[in-house]
């Protein structure tokens, strides 16, 4: 495409009104990650014995699984514990924890929702930052997010 071609494109893309993330959809410079983690899927749980991470790289995400019942053996959905084996193919919820410098809608403290079949898994895991390991974690793309959430206080003034 020449230069003329691409001004007229680019001024074709300006007019649809998009949001960043719809523009890079239509634009073909924005690459994929370098660090596919979808390959890595079928592997063990990752753990770093020894070492403490400082950082991550890429698009990248270090998040905190905060679905999750404290034995570690259910995720809670409306109060309700669901038994991991049953939540395959489903969505999680995680604080973000490190995100890399691609990153560029995710911070740490945000809580994301994202498919729970993707990602590494990360248990015990020592990081800059953190007093003692981390447990329940995972490595994520940051495109494989659906969105960031908030909380919601629950509002006790409502009568019933």
């Amino acid at each position: 495409m020449n230069s003329k071609q691409q001004k007229q494109y680019d001024t074709a893309i300006d007019k649809m009104d998009l949001t960043d993330s719809q523009r890079d959809a239509f634009d073909h410079s924005v690459k994929r990650s370098l660090i596919d983690l979808d390959t890595y899927q079928n592997t063990d749980t990752f753990s770093l014995h020894g070492y403490k991470l400082n950082r991550v790289m890429d698009d990248i995400v270090l998040a905190q699984y905060v679905d999750l019942s404290k034995d570690g053996n259910s995720v809670i959905r409306n109060g309700i514990h669901i038994p991991l084996s049953q939540v395959r193919r489903t969505w999680r919820m995680a604080r973000v924890i490190l995100v890399g410098p691609k990153c560029n809608y995710t911070k740490p403290g945000d809580i994301v929702c994202f498919p729970d079949d993707k990602g590494i898994k990360v248990d015990n895991l020592s990081v800059t930052g953190f007093d003692s390991s981390i447990r329940d974690c995972i490595f994520l793309n940051e495109d494989r997010f659906f969105g960031i959430c908030e909380e919601i206080e629950p509002d006790d003034s409502r009568s019933e």
